[in-house]
């Protein structure tokens, strides 16, 4: 089995994310009855206990935004989350030593059902509070990326925790990161077919899982795999055996090989440029392909609709476009750019060079 960090990624950072909401949720809950039916939650009535909980609104609201903070950088992959993760489990831990001293010093855990529930409050703080410093702490490498390394070579290396033992869990990985992972790469693979391909070039080639879907539409293509991961395209040479296959190690950024090609395709790796860089790859892919050629794209996009994203992105390291800014800059290129299929933050845009100009 792979190490727990090796498969660190979005289920961990949802279920943290829901711990911290749920918690907020219960804050907001607990001084909306107090403020409106305070019998239900107040121990007792005195004015010196009264007095006391009427000074902790501003802590607790502290406490709120430091959790719902977290929530928000852990899901959007930013790096501030270890910040508010541990602003958070600190100041829980301190409304808990100033909570349960008073409690202690007036004896409230004993006035009836209230106090029990006072209790509960106390022990529910202790015990959230624990729970995420202590998986703060255990997470801070990948929170914080203290290597260095990138989103990709991060990657790597969680793909190098499980390939070897058992591949297909990498596969479920990306799954549960991009729930239509499947579905992106049959529709890429499908609208490929149409293209009688001599010679195809796959940019982002990762573990192969692109060409293993388009290659028997293309069984006697001459092809090329670029990847800046020499591990995974270890990985992709075992998957891609009896196919005509070269495998090489390049940036997105590199020049391209020569070609011609007639086919053309990526997925899931060109939202790693910025626009400029996805306007000049887009370039250097027409140049390369040959007359009726075809570059077929199924990547990540800025949605349509802002709710409608579900895949992480890391901000200054994911950097997708909108479909509209794409077929421009395909456009641009000299290509004839179809949206085949849109749906949430994923896209599949064929673009074809014209057998004459145009």
């Amino acid at each position: 089995m792979p190490s727990p960090t090796a498969l660190f990624g979005i289920k961990e950072r949802r279920s943290m994310a829901v711990l911290l909401m749920v918690a907020v949720g219960l804050i907001v809950a607990y001084w909306v009855a107090w403020f409106t039916h305070r019998s239900l939650v107040a121990s007792e009535t005195s004015v010196p206990y009264v007095q006391f909980e009427e000074a902790f609104p501003l802590a607790d609201a502290w406490l709120a935004l430091s959790m719902t903070t977290a929530a928000f950088c852990l899901v959007t992959y930013r790096r501030a989350a270890l910040f508010w993760l541990l602003a958070g489990g600190g100041a829980g831990l301190y409304l808990f030593g100033m909570d349960v001293l008073y409690d202690l010093e007036h004896g409230v855990w004993g006035k009836g059902a209230n106090g029990v529930i006072e209790l509960v409050i106390n022990l529910l703080t202790l015990a959230v509070s624990l729970f995420v410093l202590r998986w703060s702490w255990v997470h801070h490498a990948e929170l914080l990326e203290v290597d260095g390394t990138s989103i990709r070579e991060r990657t790597t290396k969680r793909f190098l925790g499980v390939v070897g033992l058992e591949s297909a869990s990498y596969l479920e990985m990306i799954r549960s990161e991009v729930p239509l992972y499947d579905d992106l790469q049959q529709r890429v693979a499908r609208a490929t077919a149409s293209i009688d391909a001599a010679d195809l070039l796959d940019l982002g080639t990762g573990t192969g899982e692109t060409l293993t879907q388009v290659l028997p539409f293309h069984p006697q293509a001459r092809t090329i795999g670029l990847d800046e991961s020499d591990a995974m395209l270890a990985e992709a040479r075992m998957r891609l055996l009896g196919y005509n296959v070269r495998l090489l190690v390049a940036d997105l950024s590199d020049p391209l090989p020569p070609g011609p090609f007639d086919l053309v395709v990526s997925v899931l790796a060109i939202h790693h440029l910025d626009g400029p860089g996805k306007a000049a790859l887009f370039r250097r892919v027409a140049e390369v392909l040959s007359p009726g050629g075809r570059f077929v794209l199924g990547d990540a996009v800025v949605p349509t609709t802002p709710g409608d994203q579900v895949i992480p992105m890391e901000v200054g390291y994911d950097k997708p476009s909108t479909v509209v800014e794409q077929v421009g800059w395909l456009h641009d290129a000299g290509l004839v750019a179809v949206v085949r299929w849109e749906e949430d933050d994923l896209a599949v845009v064929t673009a074809d060079r014209p057998s004459s100009p145009y």
